[in-house]
């Protein structure tokens, strides 16, 4: 993503609670930034600030692909989002100001800030666009979607039991 240029075409997700995550429909710009052709396949950002030791989706991923095999691997793709690329953006550390009841430790600068956890933003490009279960419009693509979850959940079970 650091060479590439994307438009947003739709916001998808807005300041979702405790991540501050952020996700649009983009179109890559062809071109560099200045130009207006737009590429044909639409993808999804997702802008995410993670906490620091917080393990990337895309190592996520690439464990459990790792722990199974060559064919169990081809058909449990098949339940996972495509990740084109991820990027860590910055990195920050985080500042509070301690309560004087709850944080009265020697771990409080003389200022009376307590270090909090650090955080990386971080942004994923994804192949797919998803549609939302409630956009939906039948119970047939809504059960055939639950299904699916349960693969993926499946997969990761049995992932991480090997």
């Amino acid at each position: 993503m650091t060479t590439s240029h994307f438009a947003s075409r739709k916001t998808l997700a807005d300041r979702v609670v405790g991540r501050a995550t952020r996700m649009w429909k983009v179109r890559e710009v062809l071109g560099g930034s200045s130009s207006n052709i737009l590429g044909a396949s639409e993808h999804v950002i997702k802008d995410v600030w993670l906490l620091a030791d917080t393990t990337l989706e895309s190592d996520i991923q690439n464990q459990i692909f790792k722990n199974l095999s060559r064919h169990a691997e081809r058909e449990a793709r098949l339940y996972f989002l495509t990740i084109l690329e991820e990027e860590w953006i910055s990195h920050y550390d985080t500042w509070y100001i301690a309560s004087i009841q709850s944080h009265q430790s020697a771990s409080a600068t003389g200022d009376g800030l307590v270090p909090w956890r650090s955080r990386r933003h971080i942004r994923t490009l994804i192949k797919e666009v998803c549609l939302s279960v409630y956009d939906l419009a039948d119970f047939r693509s809504l059960f055939q979607c639950l299904t699916g979850v349960m693969k993926g959940a499946a997969v990761f079970r049995y992932s991480s039991d090997m």
